[in-house]
């Protein structure tokens, strides 16, 4: 864990003059019940480092994964002396070209949200880097979102503040003329959760934030919608006062928390997580697919239809670019029916764009292979699927991986474990699959028309502890947190009204620290 310097009398002084001139809000979040843990800067607010790291000196030794460590990355649960607070809160990935690494910058569940680092050379092994430093903020999550121009990275936190960094290890105050200029008259309540990205291709910078027309913590009054905005010209010092909302109608206790923006192919998206509507509080990825060759600040987002590209199951998601192509990060919740904040990092999922706009997910190539140890069971030839006769199949492991082709004429497939710790229900009439513990339903989610075929459906499974990601047609990863982890010995039961079960491949799960 990083540690912030101690507040100097010139960082106070500046952090005063600055409240009082109302350019720093106070921050509420659904997270959060004290504002307390926001505000802070540190010594030096305006010099920067000398001693700055090498962009081509990353060393990915300095943690040593745990033996039998599982593949969703947290750290060691059974070493909570070293680590008392294991878990990772909401996570803001960036893909550095000239480093060909991950950077996932999240905020530690501490209760003090302070911005920490794990680096991956494939955005699955991840490793601690606590040589990650920022010498000035004015707020513990100095770094969320990273973007670039030249040769200088940038993040945006707070009330629009921006840090900045040269190798993205070593992080400084970038100074009041880098803040976005809140419009306070369209939003007295403030704003939070911003995000900030050049766009290299028109030379313009574009800002989103949450923004609340009346926020009035004292009696739980949080009127929210996003709003966007963008740079007069190529710098992050010119920037247009005017922002455009992007809901069409505000909501109340109900935020799109960290929204952003990005750009897939000719259109821009806004992607967020709508607060309240699960167990988990913090909501699944909602998205709205912008106009083709339209920038942000030009499209009617009012006028757009939400979307949504994860179950809820998966937390607070975000998007980033490698190499032209997209992936999706979030955290799974410890628990399957409460609000815990904070979680495991997901494994490696991509994002895909259709002809019309629409996203859609699939694990990263190779990624199934690649978490593969041994093989547990192969069926033998096709077999006929019936709601009268069961097919059984034996899991022989308490971490295994599945790939089943299936096709079906009926209504519904119907796939439970023998020890009912989880059942998978897909429904062909209704483009939908969801899955239930017992009478809990972890998630269900609608699919694009066609999404399930009535021949050569591909469904693949990684179970691992509580976790249950899926991935269908390699179109559709979901995720499920479950109330009980998975047996020594069970079996998947698998029914439907018509069709056949072509394939199924049982194999046991590599470790963490068995992946090369």
């Amino acid at each position: 864990m990083k540690k912030l310097k101690k507040r100097s009398l010139i960082s106070f002084f500046l952090l005063l003059l600055l409240s009082s001139c109302g350019e720093v809000n106070s921050l509420i979040s659904s997270k959060a019940s004290s504002d307390s843990s926001y505000l802070v800067s540190s010594q030096d607010s305006i010099s920067s480092s000398s001693n700055v790291s090498s962009l081509y000196s990353i060393d990915l030794g300095g943690y040593t994964v745990p033996q039998n460590s599982p593949l969703h990355f947290t750290f060691p649960l059974s070493d909570r002396d070293t680590y008392p607070n294991p878990y990772i809160g909401d996570v803001h990935p960036y893909f550095d070209e000239r480093t060909n690494l991950w950077y996932l910058y999240y905020l530690d569940t501490t209760g003090q949200f302070n911005s920490q680092l794990l680096v991956s050379p494939d955005g699955l092994t991840w490793q601690p880097r606590n040589d990650f430093w920022i010498y000035s903020s004015l707020a513990n999550y100095g770094v969320l979102n990273v973007t670039k121009k030249a040769d200088t990275y940038y993040s945006y936190y707070a009330d629009f503040q921006c840090s900045k960094s040269k190798d993205l290890m070593n992080w400084e105050y970038a100074g009041l003329e880098c803040q976005v200029p809140l419009d306070t008259a369209m939003f007295p309540g403030g704003m939070r959760d911003p995000s900030v990205i050049y766009d290299k291709d028109d030379d313009r910078w574009y800002a989103i934030g949450l923004v609340y027309p009346k926020r009035v913590a004292s009696e739980g009054i949080y009127q929210s919608n996003l709003a966007i905005t963008m740079s007069n010209d190529g710098t992050n010092t010119n920037w247009n006062r005017t922002f455009k909302k992007v809901l069409k109608n505000d909501q109340f206790s109900h935020d799109y928390e960290c929204p952003m923006l990005q750009k897939i192919g000719n259109r821009w998206y806004v992607f967020g997580a709508h607060y309240g509507f699960s167990d988990h509080g913090v909501g699944r990825l909602s998205y709205f697919i912008g106009d083709e060759n339209k920038n942000p600040y030009q499209v009617d987002w009012t006028s757009k239809e939400e979307h949504f590209l994860t179950s809820e199951d998966l937390c607070a998601p975000q998007v980033m670019e490698k190499n032209g192509k997209h992936y999706v990060f979030g955290w799974i919740p410890t628990n399957y029916n409460n609000g815990v904040w904070g979680g495991l990092v997901n494994l490696t999922t991509q994002v895909t764009q259709g002809t019309d706009g629409l996203l859609f997910t699939k694990w990263e190539e190779g990624l199934f292979s690649r978490v593969s140890k041994e093989n547990l069971f192969t069926l033998p030839g096709s077999k006929a699927l019936t709601t009268s006769s069961p097919i059984s199949l034996p899991i022989n492991n308490k971490r295994y991986e599945m790939e089943l082709g299936f096709d079906f004429t009926g209504d519904e497939l119907v796939l439970e474990t023998g020890t009912k710790n989880y059942k998978i229900t897909i429904n062909q009439t209704r483009d939908n699959i969801r899955v239930n513990v017992g009478n809990y339903q972890c998630f269900s989610f609608d699919l694009q028309k066609g999404g399930i075929k009535s021949t050569g459906n591909i469904l693949r499974i990684i179970a691992e502890s509580k976790t249950l990601e899926l991935e269908l047609n390699s179109q559709y990863v979901l995720t499920a947190r479950l109330g009980t982890t998975m047996a020594e010995k069970d079996s998947l039961n698998i029914t439907a009204q018509g069709g056949n079960l072509e394939m199924a491949i049982i194999n046991s799960l590599a470790y963490l620290d068995e992946i090369k």
